[in-house]
């Protein structure tokens, strides 16, 4: 995936700035709803995190002179589900944010659990940490995270890439968004950033102003997925995002 993009100085500091003003902005954000939640028992934590994740989304497109369009292929559910989008750029995590996806929570790695800053928020907000080790502990970790997400509803939001920086323009896809779905039986809602990757390439901090589109495309049923079909299953979601890529951003080295 190789492709050059030039910033000007301008756009250099605007990014900067950006970013500074963003890192506090969502490093206060976290520990305010971390507060609220710890006062409240909880009990407004879907609302704090869907109206302070939105809104942290739409001050981030604000200071970066990007404006942001939703086409909705299919509404969302309203049962819980797995999203899942295109990992190429530093603006996608503002971007899923700024959707609003009701009841969601991130999932991470379980190292991240240490990480003083990640860790307190994710914790206190509700995130899931998963352990995909094969130990006991890792197997219980897992069944617990599970347990919750189907006792409280919630949804997930996963990138299947695991990082923006790939060669391609879709990465190899981990199975562990597939595993999850599966596991818990919730259909698969793949979401598709438009231009993302043009505005800020994967190896970048910056970013130009423009246009992102967001593609809301049909949930995928999870019903008839096994151990031994789900290495297929994951080969033709990916080759729906290499599609894509071609329809919308015309350079998919696949």
């Amino acid at each position: 995936m190789a492709q050059t993009t030039t910033f000007t100085f301008g756009e250099k500091f605007r990014s900067i700035f950006a970013l500074f003003i963003l890192a506090i902005v969502f490093i206060s954000a976290g520990l305010l709803v971390a507060l609220i939640n710890l006062l409240t028992w909880g009990v407004l934590n879907n609302w704090l995190i869907n109206t302070f994740g939105k809104t942290i989304g739409v001050v981030a497109f604000f200071l970066m002179g990007i404006k942001r369009e939703i086409i909705f292929h299919a509404p969302l559910p309203d049962e819980p589900a797995v999203y899942i989008f295109n990992h190429t750029s530093t603006l996608d995590i503002p971007i899923t944010l700024s959707v609003g996806l009701k009841s969601a929570r991130y999932v991470a790695k379980y190292e991240l659990i240490y990480n003083p800053v990640f860790g307190i928020i994710g914790l206190a907000t509700g995130q899931v940490f998963i352990n995909r080790g094969t130990s006991e502990k890792a197997v219980k970790s897992l069944k617990r995270a599970y347990e919750r997400v189907i006792r409280k509803k919630l949804s997930l939001v996963i990138a299947p890439e695991g990082t923006r920086k790939h060669e391609d323009r879709v990465g190899k896809f981990k199975k562990g968004a597939f595993h999850t779905a599966k596991d818990i039986g919730y259909p698969i809602v793949p979401l598709y950033y438009e231009n993302s990757f043009n505005l800020s390439p994967s190896s970048s901090l910056f970013f130009k102003s423009g246009t992102i589109t967001i593609h809301v495309n049909p949930p995928i049923s999870t019903k008839d997925w096994t151990n031994e079909n789900l290495d297929e299953k994951v080969n033709e979601v990916r080759e729906l995002y290499v599609g894509w890529t071609n329809t919308y951003d015309g350079d998919s080295k696949n």
